[in-house]
């Protein structure tokens, strides 16, 4: 829409050049185009820091790579040190990670954001502008982190990764993940 508005008074700035040397009245008034263009720049507040964080999207850690044969070193160059471990009866060490699978952007703060500066004539952008907590907490909003479990040998080789674990999920006491099974996360974690 601002667009559009930009193009029509460009498109007129000749008539108003022609019309100022004569008394004829070129078109709005002075008051009329200072609110037009307050409304312009009011506008291009919408577009605003608030906005544009809650749209914000990060990659998460890809953990593509951990497979079996890979060292626990390696996993945990990739994730941290794990949240949790165990040794099964049968020998085999489990690790559970909690790593950082990025950033989601939040479609519905986005729209109470707009909505707002809407509401307030871009007030609201100025309020967030002098609240850095609200800064902190909007760039935290939307990040994930999942878990993951990592079965390893007597040597701390990986035998089994298991990318979608949750306190749920049923792991192999031979700590081998099934053919159908990736390090691959799912669409909703990338």
């Amino acid at each position: 829409m601002p667009v559009f508005a930009m193009r029509e008074v460009l498109g007129r700035m000749p008539q108003l050049a022609a019309a100022a040397g004569s008394s004829e009245s070129p078109g709005p008034s002075a008051s009329a185009r200072l609110i037009r263009t307050l409304a312009f720049c009011g506008l291009a507040l919408l577009g605003g820091c608030s906005v544009t964080a809650a749209l914000e999207t990060e990659p998460g850690v890809d953990i593509s790579s951990i497979a079996p044969g890979a060292t626990r070193e390696h996993v945990e160059a990739i994730v941290g040190k794990p949240v949790k471990e165990w040794t099964a009866l049968s020998g085999v060490h489990y690790c559970v990670y909690q790593y950082y699978g990025g950033k989601q952007p939040s479609h519905i703060n986005a729209i109470g954001m707009v909505l707002a500066n809407i509401a307030t004539m871009g007030m609201s952008e100025l309020v967030y502008q002098a609240d850095p907590e609200a800064q902190v907490r909007d760039r935290k909003e939307g990040k994930i982190f999942p878990l993951m479990a990592v079965s390893y040998d007597s040597q701390n080789i990986v035998i089994g990764a298991f990318p979608e674990f949750t306190q749920f999920t049923v792991l192999p006491p031979d700590g081998r993940a099934p053919a159908h099974e990736t390090t691959t996360p799912s669409p909703a974690v990338r």
